[in-house]
C-alpha cells in the first residue's frame, strides 16, 4: 500500500488530466474551482488550494502547497489514494487517482496538459522542492 519516492509500489494503471467533468467535480467542493480554493457556489472551500505557492525561502512563513513544498510526485498519488475523498477514503480507483494526480500536476505546470501519469512516468516528475529536504537515509534514495 505504500509508495516510495522512486515509484516502487505504484499500481500498473495510468491516467491523464481528466477531460471528464465528474473527476474534476469530485475535487471542486473541497478545493474550489480548478484547485484554486476560494468560493464554490455559495460556500467557501474548506480545504486549501492545490495549486500555486511562491518558492519557499523561509519555512516558518511559507504557504506550503503541493508544487512548492512536496518533494516527490509519488507522494501526491499515495496521499490521494489513501485519503481522498475525505468522507470516503480509498474509494477512488487507481486510474482515477492517476488522472487526478496528472490534473493537479498539470494545473501546477509541472507536467504538460496531455501527459499521462503511470508507474513509469510519475516518479520522473521532478518536484521544485525535491532538494529542500534532508534524506534520513540518503543511500536509500
Amino acid at each position: 500500500m505504500s509508495i516510495n519516492p522512486d515509484g516502487k509500489g505504484l499500481p500498473p494503471a495510468g491516467g491523464r488530466r481528466p477531460r471528464r467533468p465528474h473527476l474534476r467535480r469530485k475535487m471542486r467542493p473541497y478545493h474550489g474551482p480548478e484547485g484554486k480554493g476560494g468560493v464554490t457556489g455559495v460556500t467557501a472551500s474548506p480545504l486549501p488550494p492545490l495549486i500555486g505557492g511562491d518558492p519557499i525561502t523561509d519555512i516558518s512563513a511559507a504557504v506550503k502547497r503541493i508544487a512548492n513544498f512536496w518533494p516527490y510526485s509519488t507522494t501526491l498519488f499515495d496521499y490521494t489514494r489513501r485519503a481522498m475523498r475525505w468522507q470516503q477514503p480509498t474509494t477512488l480507483g487507481n486510474d482515477e487517482v492517476y488522472a487526478l494526480t496528472a490534473y493537479i500536476l498539470a494545473l501546477n505546470k509541472l507536467i504538460g496538459e496531455n501527459d499521462t501519469m503511470n508507474a513509469q512516468t510519475l516518479p520522473k516528475v521532478k518536484m521544485p522542492n525535491r532538494d529542500g529536504f534532508i534524506a534520513v537515509s540518503p543511500n536509500a534514495m
